[in-house]
């Protein structure tokens, strides 16, 4: 299992807690914090333990669109064609992309701007030019609303009782830990399937 996610108030709760739960069970878990061993190269090794790797979690919170390190590994996972849970940690999907109440960008859209007009320093040509290609963001908005575009486990579901969270996310992990690699699919909570989702569904499969 590949844990996917960003910031240490993650990583220090559910990240941290699902990691050993798993380890537990007897699965073997990759958590950087403590997989990761002195003077490896990071984005050689993860990128190796991602492609070998049956089933990610991706654990989605307010500040992960704002790391181009996590959008990456969600890329790599998407392209690895193993199954993707999604997690909504104390974040609302329906506020990731626009705010319902004024219409302004959401989270992830915001960020993702910002990215946007970031600007790096080209010895070159001796002049600013932008830190990322206008490509590079297209691919991380594209892979963020593949994962996210439909239900996941949320905490906000479970009244924000993070240990049943951890509960559920678990149980669904050992329904799926026998199955390999069959192909992509973005696991999600038993919650009714729009017509519109089981299409989405559909293609990506």
């Amino acid at each position: 299992v590949f844990l996917n996610h960003r910031g240490k108030d993650v990583k220090n709760t559910l990240a941290s807690n699902l990691y050993y739960r798993l380890r537990h069970l007897g699965l073997r878990v990759f958590f950087d914090k403590e997989e990761m061993q002195k003077g490896s190269r990071i984005d050689f090794v993860i990128e190796n333990v991602i492609k070998a790797t049956p089933l990610h979690i991706a654990i989605f919170s307010a500040g992960y669109a704002e790391s181009e390190w996590c959008m990456d590994e969600l890329l790599l996972m998407i392209e690895s064609g193993s199954i993707i849970i999604a997690v909504y940690y104390n974040l609302n999907p329906a506020e990731m992309w626009s705010n319902p109440v004024d219409g302004t960008n959401g989270v992830y859209a915001e960020a993702l701007r910002l990215l946007e007009e970031e600007k790096a320093f080209d010895p070159q040509n001796h002049q600013e030019r932008p830190r990322y290609k206008s490509s590079t963001i297209e691919k991380w908005k594209t892979a963020l609303m593949e994962v996210t575009g439909r239900e996941g486990f949320k905490l906000d579901t479970y009244d924000g009782n993070e240990g049943k969270l951890l509960d559920m996310i678990v149980q669904e992990v050992v329904k799926y830990k026998s199955i390999g690699r069959r192909g992509k699919k973005i696991v999600k909570n038993n919650v009714r399937r729009t017509s519109k989702q089981s299409s989405c569904l559909t293609q990506i499969n």
